[in-house]
This record gives structure tokens, sequence and C-alpha cells, in this order.
């Protein structure tokens, strides 16, 4: 065994990592990345987002990395996001979105170099075109409606047609619903409910409650639409308002009211159903 030579071996790494510039070692010991995150629960339409973190380039934001998770049922998420080039890429960015039924979600990272940034990082969402369901032409006519739901803590509750029924501010679950015309003979709804693990109920009218699941489990979305032939003359949009996602809609003509992350409940529900003029 030759330990002299060994000796030298280990005694001229010491050397060499004694000669490396202190400098360089503290600047990279001591530089921290700042991650912030953004989920962004959009229904289905198109949308410019525009991330800005307060920053200039030289200030120490990275870059910004667009995502599109799962959909709650498991289901691919149909956003496309499409970044737009800007000359300040390095300090915000643009990008359009495109989100389709029944709605998706978007995880937005940013990184940067500073400890503030990630309360200075915001994201300003507009959408560029309007559902057709949103609004009725003018010349239509409302149908007065009564929603029932079983809200978290407070049993049955029954809301005149015109608003929000439910409990948004509080965020109760929805554990079972019904919806009514004040006058079932000019207009039926049919209602289904959506429950976790993929549960959905069969369609149901006539103002009887749909709901709940077994164990009593809150709902996870909802769905209306106005029976063959009546749907000739009668239009029915709705919104769900969810735990996380907040709004989501309008859905018209049994189209799912879901929220496009897992496991969030539905607090609030409201439903318009208005009648064409006839001809």
């Amino acid at each position: 065994m030759n330990t002299e030579s060994d000796d030298s071996k280990i005694a001229a790494e010491r050397a060499r990592a004694s000669s490396i510039d202190p400098a360089v070692e503290s600047a990279q010991s001591d530089t921290s990345l700042t991650i912030a995150s953004r989920l962004l629960a959009l229904a289905e339409g198109l949308y410019l987002l525009r991330v800005s973190a307060g920053y200039t380039a030289a200030q120490g934001l990275s870059g910004i990395h667009f995502s599109v998770p799962r959909l709650a049922d498991g289901s691919a998420n149909e956003a496309i996001v499409r970044d737009l080039p800007t000359e300040e890429s390095l300090s915000g960015g643009l990008a359009v979105a495109k989100v389709g039924s029944p709605g998706g979600a978007i995880l937005v990272n940013a990184y940067g170099l500073a400890s503030d940034f990630a309360s200075k990082f915001t994201i300003d969402v507009q959408r560029l075109n309007r559902s057709s369901a949103s609004l009725s032409p003018g010349s239509t006519r409302d149908v007065a409606t009564e929603i029932t739901v079983s809200i978290e803590r407070h049993g049955l509750r029954r809301f005149a047609g015109t608003g929000w029924a439910g409990s948004r501010s509080r965020q109760l679950s929805i554990y079972a619903l019904a919806i009514e015309t004040k006058d079932p003979q000019k207009a039926l709804i049919e209602v289904k409910a959506f429950g976790a693990d993929a549960r959905q109920s069969d369609w149901v009218s006539g103002g009887r409650i749909c709901g709940p699941f077994p164990k009593n489990r809150p709902l996870m979305g909802f769905a209306a639409r106005i029976p063959t032939p009546a749907d000739q003359q009668f239009t029915i949009a709705y919104h769900g308002w969810f735990a996380s996602a907040g709004m989501i809609g309008p859905r018209s003509g049994g189209e799912p009211c879901l929220s496009p992350m897992l496991g969030d409940p539905l607090t609030a529900i409201a439903v318009r159903v208005y009648e064409h003029p006839s001809h």
C-alpha cells in the first residue's frame, strides 16, 4: 500500500478546495428561489391571462409556467394555454386560454428571487367571449320559479328563483335540491344531481327533491333542462357556486354544472327560465 501517494492526493484535494473563491460559494448558497402559485377555475370560454409580479427582469423574476391539471372526475382538462411573446417576458407574461365544457382549471407557477415576490404576484383574467346562455333576448319573458335546497346545518330552505339559492358567503354545502316553475303546466323542469366519486342521480321533475346521496354527502354539481317539445318555447340557464371555484356557468339545456376542482362542493345555485314569444 502506497500511503505516501494517498496522503499526497488528499493534500492536493484540500489545497484545491481551499483555492475556490469564497465569494462565489457564498452567492450560490445565499440565493433562495421563491415559488408562487395560483389555481384558476374558469368556465367554458376564451380568456386573456395577464400575469404580473411587480418586478423588472433585473429584480429577479425568472419564469412563469402554465399547466392544466385533470378535472375532478379524472378526465382530461380541456383548457389550452398559449403564451404570447412580450418585450418583458421575464417580468410578466400574457397568455390566451381556451377552456372547454364543463370548465377547466389552470395552474400558474411563477419563480422569483425576491423575498416578497409571492405577495406581489397577481393574475388578471379577462374574458374575450360571452356565453350565449348568459343573456336572453330582450323580447323574452321570465317564468317565475322556486328552488328548494337542503343546506348544511340548516336543512330544507325554499327560495324564490330570482337570485342565489344557498350560501355563497358561508360556503355551506348543498345536499339536495329541487327546481320548479310556479306554473308546472306551463313549463316543466327536470333536474339531475352529481355527487362525489362520479355519482349522479336520475332526472327528476315536478319539484321533487333530487338527492341526497348515500351517507348524506354534499352535491358536487347539478344540471337542469326543459323536456321536449317544451324546450322549443322555453329556455333554462343556470349557474353554480362552489366552495373553492366560485361561480361556474352559465349552463343550459341539461349541461352539467360542475367545478373543475376535485372535491369542490356546491354551495348555491341560480336558475332562470324564460319563454320565447310565439310567432
